[in-house]
């Protein structure tokens, strides 16, 4: 089965790879007969980039398999300049466009000149976590700064259409077909990197084009939206040793732009918003923002942070928003012993349930306390503890004790170190202590929900730098209890690498084992790569994972994945003649 499975990667390998290949070889020949390295010119055109082509051929034996069998990512960027100016792009294509319901196949480009820098194509923009804040759009945007203004605007399509499709919807419950998503948004601020005012205006709509609402299927029903934010991020220096921070904004989103618009008299303290934004039944009203003080004084840093958001807070322009939070803490970080020692503590108080619509209300509490001591380069340890204490209290219902959570999640990691050696061999040795715990305070649940889990590792390298060569080992000793299974298991490791004296071969190779009362495992890495002319370099990986287990009620498998990367960097400049 293997020496069928490598045989057909070859095979795809040489085919895919050749074309690329003979490209890059043409591009380096050409650039070498009228270009320098561009170390030797300080003003002249610039040309320096990346080309990359992987693939991978992965099988699975004895379970279901994790990805495709076959699949290939190119990619490729480049990045022209000449003085202050600056044209960086980049683009991405991968197979995987014809199995997903979004774009894999992308291309961006995003020209700079001194205050003015521009996107086209596939970009994105982080003007504020509750407007426009990181979501990939395609289209144009715009950024200047002129003197100290912090100037904005973008345009573009942040999701296309995906129509309904019923074997896809068969094999995927959870893909949604989706509407033509755009948008647009602008920034006027004031002020530099570390003082500023900036004012963020987001809108952004799904496009129905006349076909709502899209049935999922026969009982599910997807609705047009649309999105009105806006929002305000700054910094403002106190004085020399006290700053603050501050992002926040309020978001209107219909979930169904095709609901019936609300009556000037249902509109109430809502009417205020209609001019930027039309009302309707599905219309919600959300804000949100957060704020941090921090102050630094002779060797000092304690910040001090709160968080606010209302329950459902969402953007279009954003793709995450952790909403229902309100939350308060601290950090205080130190050193002493002319930094030998440092010292980072704080606590942080969260709960949920703002506007009392859930029947519940969880609190959580989180402090943390983390130790560095490093006495010299040779020897020292690192201490990281937190916790989490979770409890509930009534909401929308009084709740029983015995159903009521109310439970601690301490962890603890202890890294002591060890160095010693010269230039011809060096040492290294790292002993790990891990132990994560949930405590159950609740007598009721208890039985059913506290466990333990507890590992010791060490790892010892010997590296050689005058031959180009390390080597490392390692054992670790795993123990995970709770109230059904208790697995108690060990591990060896040992790896290798050696790269000959001009660093243009090396060879690497790793192979680890768990045994445990429950299962083995065993597995396998070997890799190489090797430089060729031109900046061009050829990656080889491969994986083998056997995974056997004593249980019934899980499979015994393996799991091969073999990897072949081809890159070439170029970077040259050119003289005017």
């Amino acid at each position: 089965m293997l020496d069928l499975l490598l045989s057909l990667f070859l095979f795809c390998e040489v085919r895919c790879l050749l074309p690329f290949l003979l490209f890059s070889v043409f591009l380096g020949c050409a650039c070498r007969l009228s270009a320098q390295d561009i170390s030797s010119i300080d003003d002249s055109l610039r040309i320096q980039g990346d080309l990359g082509l992987r693939n991978v051929l992965y099988t699975m034996i004895g379970t279901e398999k994790r990805r495709v069998p076959y699949s290939y990512v190119l990619g490729a960027n480049l990045s022209i300049s000449k003085g202050d100016f600056s044209l960086p792009f980049g683009f991405t294509y991968s197979e995987q466009e014809r199995n997903f319901t979004q774009p894999f196949n992308q291309f961006g480009l995003t020209p700079e000149y001194k205050w003015l820098k521009s996107y086209l194509g596939y970009s994105s923009m982080n003007w504020s976590n509750y407007a426009l804040g990181g979501a990939q759009f395609s289209g144009v945007g715009l950024e200047l700064s002129p003197k100290k203004w912090r100037l904005g605007g973008m345009y573009g399509r942040f999701r296309r259409a995906t129509p309904v499709d019923s074997i896809g919807f068969l094999r995927d419950p959870g893909a949604l077909p989706s509407y033509e998503r755009r948008g647009w948004a602008f920034k006027i601020g004031r002020g530099e990197d570390d003082r500023f005012f900036d004012f963020i205006f987001f809108k952004g709509a799904d496009r129905d084009g006349g076909r709502s609402p899209i049935l999922k299927d026969s009982l599910t029903l997807v609705f047009p939206a649309e999105n009105t934010a806006v929002a305000i991020k700054t910094m403002v220096p106190i004085s020399k040793k006290i700053n603050f921070r501050f992002d926040g904004g309020i978001s209107l989103f219909t979930r169904d732009i095709t609901s019936p618009q609300l009556e000037e008299s249902e509109q109430t303290l809502r009417h205020t918003f209609k001019f930027i934004h039309p009302l309707t039944a599905s219309t919600n009203i959300m804000y949100g923002g957060d704020a941090t003080l921090a102050f630094n004084h002779k060797g000092h840093a304690l910040q001090v942070n709160s968080k606010y958001v209302l329950p459902d807070y969402q953007t279009m322009g954003i793709y995450f928003m952790d909403n229902d939070v309100f939350s308060y803490g601290f950090t205080h970080a130190f050193s002493f012993l002319k930094s030998k020692v440092q010292v980072n503590y704080g606590l942080n108080r969260l709960n949920d349930n703002l506007l009392n619509k859930k029947m519940l209300t969880t609190i959580r509490l989180q402090p943390l306390v983390s130790l560095s001591v490093n006495p010299s380069s040779k020897w020292g340890f690192n201490l990281n503890w937190n916790n989490f204490y979770t409890r509930q209290e009534d909401g929308r219902i009084s709740l029983s004790d015995s159903f009521r959570m109310n439970q601690t999640n301490p962890g603890i990691t202890i890294t002591p170190y060890a160095n010693w050696g010269d230039t011809s061999v060096y040492h290294s040795l790292m002993w790990v202590y891990t132990r994560i715990q949930l405590q159950d305070l609740n007598a009721y649940t208890a039985a059913y929900s506290q466990y333990t889990a507890t590992v010791y590792s060490m790892n010892y390298t010997r590296n050689l730098p005058s031959r180009n060569s390390s080597y490392n080992g390692g054992i670790n000793y795993t123990l995970n209890e709770n109230s059904l299974i208790r697995e108690e298991g060990i591990g060896l490791s040992g790896g290798l690498s050696r790269s000959t004296r001009d660093q243009k071969r090396t060879l690497t190779a790793g192979v680890q084992v768990q045994f445990s009362n429950l299962a083995q495992q065993y597995r396998l890495q070997a890799g190489g790569r090797q430089q060729l002319k031109y900046r061009q370099s050829l990656d080889v990986n491969l994986g083998i994972l056997r995974n056997q287990s004593k249980d019934a009620q899980f499979r015994s498998f393996t799991e091969i994945t073999f990897m072949v990367t081809y890159s070439k960097s170029f970077q040259y400049a050119f003289k005017k003649k």
